[in-house]
This record gives structure tokens, C-alpha cells and sequence, in this order.
């Protein structure tokens, strides 16, 4: 298995994280237009760093993997929001795992989340099955979600309560 480092997401990872997003596979299942500048992938990242809190993957120096959480205020602080990316070349190796442990982690036990949310669209199975591992269930399903390749694709919204 490849040596993977965890570490927090630095505003210098912005090319290495439009790379991870460019990938066929994290184009086809990520919610995002395709030809998005350069630029757009910086300020994404620069915003991550700011008000959110990162992990990213690093395999030879290079980041192969993020993990990003959003932060709530007010009624929802005790809620944060999860989105993950590997790159297409190192999906199916344990990356993922790693990087939701982690960000489970620091959300439980450092930011004491109560609730942790995401959405992942219905065909993407690797992916739902990856977030059932780890304690996500299936809230409800968003009919027509999004627009993608010409149709449009619903969506599962899930969630993580953390056992007290």
C-alpha cells in the first residue's frame, strides 16, 4: 500500500486540489460545472482555509486527497458539512477511509459536532458505501438535484449523530 501522510490543507495545495477535481471520475460524481479556471479552484481553496477546516491525503509530496468541513453558526453549530475528493489514480486504496476517520475525529472530538452531513448523488455507490462504514445514513433523497451531462441526477442527503 502506498504511504499516505494526513495533514492540514495549506493554500499552496490549490493546484494539487483543481488536479483532484479535474479527474474524470471526481468531475463525473462531484458537483461542479467542467472547465473551471485555474483560478476558481484557488479561490475555493484559499475559502476552505479561511472559514473551514481541511485535510488532504499526500502521497511523494503531492495531494491525492481532501477532505473539507463547513462550519455552522448559530442554531446549527452543533452541524458541520463534509465534501471528499480522491484523485482518480489512487481511489479504492484506503485514502477516503483515512481522510473521513480523520475528519471525524477532529469534528467529534476537537469541535464537539454533534451532527455531521453530506450529500453524495444516488449512483455513486463506492462512495455511499464508504459513508455508511462510517455511522452516515440516508436522510432522504433530493429528486433532480442537479444538472449533469445533459439529465439530471438526484441525490442522496446523509447524515452521522453522534452516539453520546
Amino acid at each position: 500500500m502506498t504511504e499516505v501522510t494526513l495533514r492540514g490543507l495549506e493554500v499552496s495545495d490549490w493546484q494539487d486540489i483543481a488536479e483532484i477535481y479535474i479527474s474524470p471520475k471526481c468531475l463525473f460524481f462531484a458537483s461542479q460545472l467542467p472547465y473551471q479556471s485555474r483560478q476558481d479552484f484557488q479561490q475555493r481553496t484559499e475559502k476552505i482555509v479561511r472559514e473551514g477546516y481541511g485535510l488532504v491525503a499526500v502521497v511523494g509530496g503531492k495531494v491525492i486527497g481532501i477532505v473539507n468541513l463547513t462550519l455552522f453558526q448559530g442554531s446549527r453549530s452543533h452541524v458541520g458539512k463534509i465534501s471528499i475528493a480522491v484523485r482518480d489514480d489512487y481511489q479504492n486504496q484506503g485514502i477516503g477511509s483515512q481522510l473521513l476517520e480523520a475528519i471525524i475525529d477532529v469534528a467529534e472530538k476537537w469541535l464537539n459536532l454533534q451532527r455531521l452531513e453530506l450529500g453524495v448523488y444516488c449512483n455513486n455507490n463506492p462512495a455511499i458505501a464508504l459513508y455508511k462504514k462510517y455511522g452516515f445514513e440516508i436522510e432522504g433523497t433530493l429528486k433532480k438535484s442537479d444538472f449533469r451531462d445533459g439529465v439530471y441526477i438526484d441525490a442522496y442527503f446523509m447524515a452521522r449523530i453522534r452516539d453520546e
